[in-house]
């Protein structure tokens, strides 16, 4: 899982777990409700902030900043969510999942890396 991190309007930050794939293109992709917090902060500043973790000893993370694009094309939503849900719920419940998330009302986006930070075995 990874952490999705960006600063509201009042300048309070606002984080989130999500569900993400990296494309051939190593842009981070997922999906959001169109009326999520995120696709609204997305829409105000297009820049966010990825986080992803390794909570198992001697412990790793990378975090990725970047630009990110919302998008409605429902034939990309489908294919992402259906690639999304293989990876966190496997093969066989992968269509299921991608039509139940690939659907108008859900937004693909697509995070372009501008900064990555990446250190593993922390506790050595």
């Amino acid at each position: 899982m990874s952490r999705f991190n960006v600063f509201l309007i009042a300048q309070f930050p606002h984080s989130s777990t999500l569900r993400k794939r990296v494309n051939l293109s190593d842009t981070l992709i997922f999906t959001t409700g169109e009326h999520a917090v995120k696709a609204a902060n997305i829409r105000r500043d297009s820049r966010i902030c990825l986080c992803v973790d390794d909570e198992a000893p001697p412990y790793a993370y990378i975090m990725v900043e970047g630009t990110a694009t919302l998008s409605s094309d429902l034939n990309a939503l489908l294919h992402w969510a259906t690639r999304i849900a293989e990876r966190y719920m496997g093969e066989d419940l992968a269509e299921t999942y991608g039509k139940r998330n690939g659907v108008p009302g859900e937004l693909l986006v697509r995070v372009t890396p501008t900064r990555v930070i990446f250190e593993k075995d922390i506790a050595i």
